[in-house]
């Protein structure tokens, strides 16, 4: 832009300069022609009769001749005007001419730096507008990321006191020997880990996030009892099932939920159906494995060959 715009100065220096050579040679010209008015009004009144009369008024010979040589000097005068008008003439067209093409020149100048200002104002305006983006995005993620650690708290204090009421009298045994060999809840690809959990910052990364069918059911990886059914803050409907030996699974962001409080379950039994936590991640559920308030890592726990 700094560019175009000293173009253009450059360019209408010259114009205004055009301008005034025209005009001063348009006034020099108006001159030259009131000049060759008077003398051409002179000649008309004075005529040929009179140049006759000039002539064989000369008493002698050399008085004759010094009068041809005036009247040749005043002719070549004459004529050197009407050269310098002639000249004029083509000056004024030659400047016409030049000033015609820089003015082009200046038009398209101005019309390319203004494109150039219409592409900058729109790139400034798209940047403003991202900036803007970046920084409500910011402000969102943030209290999205706040909003799950206080519900991943209130969980813990949640399953702090589920563990503190637990009633071993009616709960299997025997999970601690299944680690490695535990079913998988949802038969699907696992797409989130809990090591590539921060690249989402909307989730839980404590856990696994199994891809499924809208609706599929989710199925108990042991026997257990459900100490809790319903929805969570951060979770959505969120199933916690008691297995004995202070273990725990967690079932979250269900689609809908098959067993209530107190109801016991089987291993492989449905518990609940696939939702979508609307996070563009698809349908899927997100599942814990926990002992007390310590997470485990699922990848120990799941069989092996069904953990993708």
């Amino acid at each position: 832009l700094r560019e175009l715009s000293g173009q253009i100065k450059e360019i209408s220096g010259e114009i205004q300069g055009g301008q005034r050579r025209v005009q001063q040679l348009k006034q020099s010209s108006l001159d030259v022609r009131e000049s060759l008015k008077r003398r051409l009004t002179a000649f008309y009144k004075f005529g040929r009769p009179g140049y006759v009369r000039l002539l064989t008024a000369s008493a002698t010979v050399q008085e004759f001749q010094k009068k041809i040589k005036y009247m040749k000097a005043i002719m070549d005068q004459d004529k050197q005007v009407l050269d310098m008008l002639d000249r004029q003439r083509r000056e004024v067209g030659d400047e016409l001419a030049v000033l015609k093409e820089n003015m082009a020149k200046s038009e398209v100048l101005k019309k390319t730096k203004d494109g150039k200002m219409a592409q900058l104002k729109k790139s400034i305006e798209k940047k403003i507008f991202l900036l803007m983006k970046v920084h409500r995005e910011k402000e969102f993620y943030e209290k999205a990321v706040k909003e799950l650690r206080e519900a991943a708290r209130a969980l813990n204090q949640a399953m702090r006191h589920l563990e503190t009421e637990e009633r071993e009298r009616h709960l299997p045994k025997g999970f601690a020997e299944m680690k490695g060999r535990l079913p998988i809840p949802l038969e699907g690809k696992i797409v989130r880990d809990v090591e590539r959990f921060r690249s989402n910052p909307f989730m839980h990364r404590k856990g696994i996030y199994i891809k499924g069918s809208s609706r599929e059911e989710i199925r108990s990886v042991f026997p257990g009892r459900v100490d809790y059914s319903g929805w969570f803050k951060g979770y959505g409907q969120l199933i916690i099932i008691n297995h004995g030996s202070h273990y725990f699974t967690v079932y979250a962001h269900l689609d809908e939920r098959i067993m209530e409080k107190g109801e016991m379950v089987s291993g492989g039994e449905a518990v609940g159906l696939v939702g979508d936590p609307g996070w563009h991640m698809g349908a899927g559920v997100y599942f814990e494995i926990r002992k007390g308030g310590d997470y485990l890592d699922p990848k120990q726990w799941l069989k092996e060959a069904e953990y993708n």
